[in-house]
C-alpha cells in the first residue's frame, strides 16, 4: 500500500509509535551519551544495511540477526533507511515498506538494543547506486563512470556530481517541490513516527554526503599537498605529473600509500584539500543539516541527530561544518559528531595491506574535530574487512583500541551472513566492553594479547543504578573488583555471553575480568 505523504504524517501524529520508557532513552548530556538513568553509555555496534532492491531494501530474517546482534552484545546499530523505498514517487510514501521498518524498531525494543536510522546512500541513487528514488536523480545528461572500486565514480562520474548538485540546489521536481525539500518531508515523517520508540536512538540524516561537481578540484589539491608534504618530510621531489601517473597503477600507489604511513606527510596531503572541502560544509552542508535538524525538532522529537562529515574527511580531511542551533541560537545539545573513518585501502585487492600510521592519522583528526564541535562522537562506519583474512585481526585490534583509548562509541561497517566466523570478528569486535557506567568512566581496555579487561570508572554518589559490563564467556571468567561490592552474573539466553551488574558504592572502582583457564 502506498500513502499520499499528508495523510501519512496525519497517521503518524495519532499513532504508530511504542510507549516511551525513560530508562532506556539514549540522550547526551556533559558532553557523553547516557541514558535515562543518567548513567554514561559507550556504544558499541554494527552496520545493517539493506542495499537489495529484491529484498525491498529489508532483510527477512531480522528478527533472528537483530537477536544476534544482541547476543554479541551490540548495544546499537545503525539501521538503514532507503529513500527510494519510502518515496518511490514524488509525494507518495509506500506504507508497507514502514511497517516492516515499525517491525524492527519493536524487535529492538524487546532486545534493548538501540536503532539509529541511517537514510543511506552510495553514489546518490537512482541507477548510479542506491538511496534516492531514480526520479529524484536528476544528471541532466552527464554521464555515468565506473572506475576500478566502486568508490572512484564519486571522482570519476559527472552523473553523480550533477546528482549532488541538483539535490544541494534544491532543484524542482515534476511537483513542484524540490529535492532536498522532499528528502527533508521523508526525514520529518519517519521521526514524527518514531519520536516516542525509546528503542530509536536517533537519525543519520545522510550517508557520506557528497559535494558533487565542486569535487573535482580536491585530488588535484591531494596530489599536490602530497608533493610538498614529501619534499619537506624527506626531501624527495617529484611532479604533479609523476605522482598522478603512479596513483594509477597498483604497486606504484602502494609506494605512494606507505609514505602516507608519515602522519606529516598525511597531513600536508589532507590540509591541501580543506579549504576547497570545507568551503562546502561551512556553507552548504551546515545549511542542510540545519534544515534537517529543524525538520526533526518540529515532530515534538528530541533524539539525537546523528551528523557525519562529508565523504573526503572519511581519508582526514578536517572537517567544519557548524553544529545546528535551536530557536534561540544556541547550540542543539542532541546532535552529534558520527564520522567515518577508512583507510585509503578499504574496498580495493590492497585492503589487507592496512596502513596503522594511516589509521592513526583518520581518527586522531576525527578526535579533534569532535573537540571543535564539542560533541561526543560515534563512528558510523569503519572495517569493511569483507574477506575476514587473518591479516585484518591484527588491524581490527589496532582500531578497537584507538577507540577503547579515547572511549569513542562506534558501529562497524557492517553485517552480512556469516561474519561471525571470521577471526577478527568473533576476538575483536565481539568483546568486553561498560554498556553502562555508574558515574565517570575513566578508562576500559581490553589486553588482547594477555586475555584481559581492565575497567575504571568514579562512580556517583547519588546514582543508585548498576555499571553493566558486557562479557563473553560470562560464566568462564573471574571477576576481581576494587573495592568489593554484590555484583550479579547474567547469562543470555542461548548464548555463552551475559551481563556483570555491579553495585554501586558512591567510590572510585576498579574492575579486572579474567578467563578462568589462565
Amino acid at each position: 500500500m502506498k500513502t499520499n505523504i499528508l495523510l501519512l504524517f496525519l497517521i503518524t501524529v495519532l499513532g504508530a509509535c511504542h510507549s516511551s520508557s525513560q530508562k532506556n532513552i539514549l540522550t547526551i548530556s556533559n558532553g557523553a551519551f547516557v541514558d535515562g538513568s543518567g548513567r554514561e553509555v559507550i556504544l558499541n555496534g554494527i552496520n545493517h544495511v539493506n542495499k537489495n532492491a529484491e529484498q525491498n531494501h529489508i532483510d527477512p530474517d531480522d528478527e533472528e540477526i537483530l537477536t544476534q546482534f544482541r547476543d554479541w552484545g551490540f548495544n546499537i546499530v545503525r539501521f538503514g533507511i532507503n529513500w527510494a523505498e519510502l518515496e518511490p514517487e514524488p509525494g507518495v510514501i509506500n506504507e508497507h515498506y514502514l511497517r516492516q521498518i515499525d517491525k524492527r524498531v519493536q524487535w529492538a525494543e524487546e532486545l534493548g538494543i538501540w536503532l539509529y536510522l541511517d537514510f543511506h546512500q552510495d553514489l546518490y541513487g537512482g541507477t548510479m547506486g542506491n538511496g534516492a528514488p531514480q526520479w529524484a536523480t536528476i544528471t541532466d545528461g552527464e554521464e555515468h563512470v565506473k572506475g576500478d572500486i566502486w568508490s572512484d565514480s564519486y571522482v570519476l562520474s559527472g552523473a553523480v556530481h550533477r546528482a549532488f548538485d541538483n539535490f544541494w540546489e534544491n532543484r524542482i521536481t515534476s511537483d513542484g517541490l524540490g529535492l532536498q525539500d522532499h528528502y527533508l518531508n521523508c526525514l520529518k515523517l519517519v521521526s514524527q513516527r518514531y519520536k516516542s520508540s525509546p528503542s530509536v536512538a536517533g537519525y543519520d540524516v545522510m550517508n557520506e554526503p557528497f559535494m558533487g561537481s565542486r569535487s573535482v578540484d580536491v585530488f588535484p589539491a591531494l596530489i599536490s599537498g602530497y608533493v610538498q608534504g614529501l619534499k619537506k618530510s624527506r626531501g624527495e621531489v617529484l611532479t604533479l605529473e609523476e605522482v598522478a601517473s603512479k596513483w594509477s597503477v597498483g604497486e606504484d600507489k602502494m609506494q605512494i600509500f606507505e609514505a602516507l604511513n608519515d602522519k606529516a606527510i598525511f597531513n600536508e596531503m589532507v590540509c591541501a584539500a580543506d579549504s576547497i572541502v570545507n568551503s562546502f560544509e561551512k556553507n552548504t552542508l551546515s545549511a542542510f543539516y540545519q534544515r534537517a535538524r529543524d525538520a526533526i525538532r518540529s515532530t515534538g522529537s528530541q533524539q539525537i541527530i546523528f551528523l557525519e562529515h562529508n565523504y573526503f574527511s572519511n581519508l582526514g580531511v578536517p572537517s567544519r561544518f557548524s553544529m545546528p542551533v535551536d530557536t534561540d541560537g544556541n547550540v542543539d545539545k542532541r546532535c552529534c559528531y558520527a564520522p567515518h573513518g577508512y583507510d585509503l585501502v578499504t574496498d580495493s585487492k590492497n585492503n589487507t595491506r592496512q596502513g596503522y600510521g594511516r589509521v592513526e592519522f583518520i581518527f586522531e583528526q576525527i578526535v579533534r574535530n569532535a573537540v571543535s564541535k564539542a560533541s561526543p562522537v560515534i563512528v558510523g562506519e569503519w572495517g569493511a574487512y569483507y574477506s575476514g583474512e587473518k591479516a585484518f585481526t591484527a588491524a581490527s585490534k589496532h582500531t578497537i583500541q584507538i577507540f577503547e583509548a579515547q572511549k569513542i562509541s562506534q558501529s562497524y561497517w557492517s553485517y552480512w551472513k556469516g561474519i561471525g566466523e571470521h577471526e577478527y570478528f568473533a576476538t575483536t569486535i565481539v568483546r568486553n566492553y561498560p554498556m553502562v557506567t555508574n558515574g565517570e568512566l575513566m578508562m576500559y581496555k581490553n589486553d588482547f594479547e594477555n586475555n584481559h579487561y581492565t575497567q575504571k570508572w568514579k562512580e556517583s554518589p547519588d546514582n543508585k543504578s548498576v555499571t553493566r559490563i558486557f562479557v563473553k564467556d560470562i560464566n568462564r571468567c573471574e571477576i576481581k573488583l576494587l573495592p568489593k561490592s554484590d555484583f550479579k552474573k547474567i547469562s543470555i539466553s542461548g548464548s555463552d555471553n551475559g551481563y556483570l551488574e555491579i553495585e554501586p558504592l558512591g567510590e572510585n572502582r576498579e574492575l579486572v575480568i579474567t578467563p578462568l583457564n589462565r
